[in-house]
């Protein structure tokens, strides 16, 4: 009696039937969509940003522009101010006539009383750090505010030519290690076709009061808007503002004139308005326009980095 077999005789292949084609055509088809849409993605975000990444940094150009275009306007402004607010001092002869008399001895206390009147609402409608008055020697008679010693920079401006015309100094660092700038004021007496230094006023600002909250502030929403404010030194740029991005820098932070693409390097070179791309302060790329202030050594300086420009046409494609 015969057993039955384990193994399993094979099943002959027969062709492929009209099915199984079709399956095999699908899986074709499908695997060209997976491709294609592989390679349009990078393609179509490439063209994006191809066709419109230049009409964007034009505009953007356009904006960094018109804002270091008003922040000079405004520092020109506030100088001008300043400036004219000395030379009314220096016109006025029966101030410098108090200061004379004063500073012999002949004037008497409500003549004093006046004159620190005077100077105190000048200091606090024009947010001056403080005001002094000096004798033709810069002996202190009257000191209104923070600053009550004569410094360094005092006696350079007195030491400089026409000592009849009001000078201005740079921004530097005070004697108390602040910023700041100030006017020297001569009180010029006039008598009998003869004129004379009767005292010095000196008005005194701290950049942090006025200067460097205009420069920095940004008007309108922006991770990394940015202006500076940078001034030539020697051989190099020095940033005379507190930086968004490098607390503790007014003055202090400096770069080789020809730091390659940096734009405060291209901005004290320059002396017209220009726009450049390159690397900031932090080796960033960036947008950038400057502007230089007049009457000054100064440069602003605005800029925003590449990556929030172009960022919004990544993400859209």
């Amino acid at each position: 009696m015969g057993t039955e077999s384990d193994t399993t005789t094979p099943r002959p292949v027969g062709p492929p039937t009209e099915t199984d084609a079709r399956m095999h055509r699908r899986m074709r088809i499908l695997g060209f969509l997976f491709m294609a849409l592989f390679l349009v993605v990078p393609l179509t975000a490439g063209l994006v940003v191809y066709l419109y990444g230049p009409e964007v940094e034009r505009d953007a150009y356009a904006n960094l522009e018109s804002i270091a275009r008003m922040k000079v306007e405004q520092l020109e402004n506030w100088l001008h101010e300043r400036d004219s607010d000395a030379e009314v001092l220096r016109e006025d002869h029966a101030l410098a006539v108090t200061v004379d008399d004063w500073a012999h001895g002949r004037a008497d206390v409500p003549e004093q009383v006046a004159v620190q009147a005077r100077l105190a609402i000048q200091r606090r409608q024009y947010h001056l750090s403080s005001v002094m008055v000096l004798t033709p020697e810069l002996r202190p008679l009257l000191s209104i505010g923070n600053e009550t010693a004569v410094d360094t920079q005092t006696n350079l401006l007195a030491q400089g030519p026409d000592a009849f015309r009001v000078h201005r100094s740079p921004l530097y660092r005070m004697e108390d290690g602040r910023p700041g700038m100030q006017w020297l004021v001569p009180l010029v007496r006039r008598e009998g076709g003869v004129e004379k230094i009767a005292g010095f006023i000196v008005l005194r600002v701290n950049a942090h009061d006025f200067v460097y909250p205009l420069v920095q502030t940004w008007p309108t929403a922006s991770p990394s808007g940015e202006t500076l404010l940078v001034r030539r030194v020697g051989d190099e740029v020095e940033f005379i503002n507190e930086l968004r991005h490098r607390r503790g820098s007014a003055l202090k932070l400096s770069f080789g004139l020809n730091t390659t693409s940096l734009p405060a390097a291209e901005a004290v070179r320059s002396p017209v308005p220009g726009i450049i791309e390159g690397l900031d302060y932090r080796k960033v790329a960036v947008l950038a326009a400057y502007r230089p202030v007049r009457g000054t050594d100064w440069r602003v300086v605005t800029k925003i980095d590449h990556d929030e420009i172009l960022g919004p046409l990544y993400r859209l494609a």
